[in-house]
């Protein structure tokens, strides 16, 4: 008779360490049977119900040197939790450490410099809310639920990329706990080089505990909303989508998607839980300017839904959240690439692709891109590939873990047919974690070696590596492939 391995025993923080650690540590400190546990180790991406050895809470920076300094020394792999938005699940693990960053929320908006800082456990929803008592903002996001800190560390995009860049193109410094434990500010004049990588970077260089942004006039009232048309005219209605979009001011920020429309109001009944495109624009400006800028596209086709009209920032930032993108709970597989030339035959991929998807909770974007990201020299910041004029988004989400196979099956055929038409990257933010052999591309052949050298200065043993990671340059023995658990 063969007897079966038996399994390895998981991990774990023993009741004498957390003792220990408490010693210097003031925030929450959670094992599973702990209560507050299992909600603190949700995610937005339901595929990844993954049991952390220990969910560290912190108050405030110096428990995040605390706990990197008890990760490094103890041989452990942190992962990092910002807003947990993000799509491949790295924020939290099994049986490793997990630093939770969700309570430093602080926000501190000085109008009269026009700079915010910003805590890096805060959402969008957080800092549009503070920011927008003075009538400024930065880029960021287009679902106020997303953290700042993922999103700004890997690019950006949102409604007022158009005309405002990229988010992390409004970064002024951040503060960072490196994995030596020291705690530092970091700007253009204090380590260039390192200011350089974290803007695209991603959390591949320390835990970053707060943000220094330039702010920009911003509403507080702005014409936006939503337009939405029958899935059978989506060909005509998107041709003149990418005709129009970019010979439009660049203050109007525009995105298009191919979803199941909800079945409440205001959507009209015959829409309802029918496929159909829908456009959300922001035109921060002017309202009557406004108006004359938006007239062509209301009248593409023939709209079921005309919601455009005056509407609050904040709220213009809530308009997605009824959809599975946007939701936290479900299960989620995204590919995305960026578009320079969309040709008639890619929109009738991109379409035909959408029209494919089996869950209503599934979401197909082309967001317009173009403008001051693309304006920006590419050896400004790490977030060197900015060519694209469209980005497309493949944003599969749904429900029963039976049909996962099925589900990223479908979102990897969606790529392989849209890659034809696809040039200039991608954006690293939305890799997953199949995608890891992408990530040297979504920077290109400098930006990476530089990224890597970088790496190795600060974080030579790869201690941050729960990410789309980039590995320490060469010569140290550690640059190990990163974990895809």
């Amino acid at each position: 008779m063969t007897i079966p391995e038996q399994a390895t025993e998981a991990r774990q923080v023993s009741a004498a360490d957390v003792g220990l650690l408490a010693r210097e540590f003031r925030g929450q400190l959670l094992r599973r049977d702990d209560p507050g546990y299992d909600a603190a180790r949700e995610i937005w991406n339901a595929m990844y119900d993954r049991h952390p050895a220990l969910i560290a809470q912190c108050t405030g920076v110096a428990d995040v040197v605390a706990m990197v300094n008890f990760a490094r020394d103890g041989g452990w792999l942190p992962s990092v939790r910002g807003g947990g938005h993000g799509a491949p699940g790295y924020a939290v693990c099994d049986d490793d450490i997990m630093i939770d960053m969700s309570r430093l929320k602080g926000i501190r908006v000085d109008p009269g410099r026009r700079t915010a800082r910003v805590g890096a456990g805060a959402t969008w929803g957080d800092f549009d809310r503070e920011a927008q008592l003075f009538g400024l903002a930065v880029p960021g996001g287009t679902v106020s639920t997303t953290g700042v800190a993922g999103l700004t560390l890997g690019g950006g995009y949102g409604w007022l990329t158009r005309k405002h860049g990229l988010t992390l193109d409004s970064l002024l410094s951040v503060d960072l706990v490196t994995a030596d434990g020291s705690a530092i500010t970091v700007s253009k004049d204090s380590d260039p080089e390192l200011f350089w990588a974290i803007r695209g970077g991603g959390g591949n260089f320390g835990v970053v505990t707060s943000f220094e942004f330039r702010l920009h006039d911003v509403g507080p009232t702005v014409l936006g909303g939503t337009l939405a048309w029958p899935f059978d005219q989506a060909h005509d209605v998107l041709r003149t989508y990418r005709d129009y979009g970019i010979q439009t001011p660049e203050n109007l920020g525009l995105s298009a998607y191919i979803m199941h429309a909800p079945a409440v109001a205001p959507f009209p009944a015959e829409l309802w839980d029918q496929r159909a495109l829908v456009i959300v624009a922001c035109f921060n400006g002017p309202i009557e300017e406004g108006e004359a800028v938006l007239r062509p596209l209301r009248a593409a086709g023939r709209p079921a839904l005309d919601l455009i009209g005056p509407i609050s920032y904040t709220d213009q930032q809530q308009i997605l959240e009824g959809t599975g993108a946007a939701q936290f709970g479900h299960r989620s597989h995204w590919k995305s690439g960026y578009i320079r030339n969309l040709t008639d035959e890619g929109i009738g991929e991109f379409v035909e692709q959408a029209g494919r998807a089996t869950s209503k909770l599934t979401i197909a974007e082309l967001s317009t891109i173009d403008g001051a990201p693309n304006r920006v020299d590419p050896e400004e910041t790490s977030c060197a590939k900015r060519g694209g004029r469209w980005n497309h988004v493949q944003i599969t989400c749904w429900d029963d873990p039976g049909e996962d196979e099925e589900q990223v099956a479908y979102a990897r055929s969606v790529a392989g047919a849209m890659a034809a038409h696809y040039d200039g990257g991608v954006y690293v933010n939305f890799l997953d974690v199949v995608d890891q052999g992408q990530i040297p591309e979504a920077y290109g052949e400098g930006a990476w070696s530089r990224l890597r050298a970088t790496k190795r200065r600060v974080d030579p043993a790869n201690l941050f590596r729960r990410n789309q990671n980039i590995p320490p340059a060469a010569g140290d023995g550690s640059a190990r492939p990163s974990p895809t658990d």
